[in-house]
């Protein structure tokens, strides 16, 4: 799958933190480090992360069974699956 840059950056943190809830701030500090984002920004990567794996694994569950959020607005990769995530940085 290509992403983008920052794409791929926030989808290998969420790979490394495998299984642990991830705030939104947290998120943030580890991909856009000090700099300041609009609001939204972290909401609209993940659900462009969502489509384009949607797309490449023929799933319609991404956001239930692999990449969930959760009513206190956190952020957790749940896949059982080999993943890899090319990044700089």
């Amino acid at each position: 799958i290509r992403l983008e840059p920052k794409q791929a950056n926030l989808l290998g943190y969420l790979i490394e933190n495998k299984g642990i809830y991830c705030t939104k701030s947290g998120i943030e500090n580890a991909v856009w480090n000090d700099q300041t984002v609009n609001p939204t920004t972290v909401r609209r990567y993940i659900s462009a992360i969502r489509r384009k794996l949607s797309q490449a694994m023929g799933r319609n569950d991404i956001d239930k069974n692999i990449l969930e959020t959760t009513n206190l607005g956190e952020y957790v990769w749940k896949a059982e699956i080999p993943a890899k995530v090319l990044r700089n940085g």
